[in-house]
């Protein structure tokens, strides 16, 4: 917690992705986002955050960082 927002960070070691593009393919989609089957918690963090990335660090580790601003 900072004295602006909240900031959540969560690592893996896995295959890395593409966090901008699948948020496309899954927003151009003709349903409802939240009618999907799996998938529907990135749309969540993407509704819910103020900044979503995802890094693919040096050491290939990935780490995906959500942050809310609190002000």
């Amino acid at each position: 917690v900072f004295a602006d927002y909240l900031e959540i960070r969560i690592w893996d070691r896995g295959q890395p992705f593409n966090l901008e593009a699948k948020l496309h393919s899954i927003m151009q989609e003709q349903r409802d986002p939240l009618d999907r089957e799996g998938e529907r918690g990135l749309v969540f963090m993407y509704k819910l955050t103020d900044d979503l990335r995802y890094i693919r660090t040096d050491d290939r580790r990935n780490c995906l960082v959500m942050r809310k601003n609190l002000t």
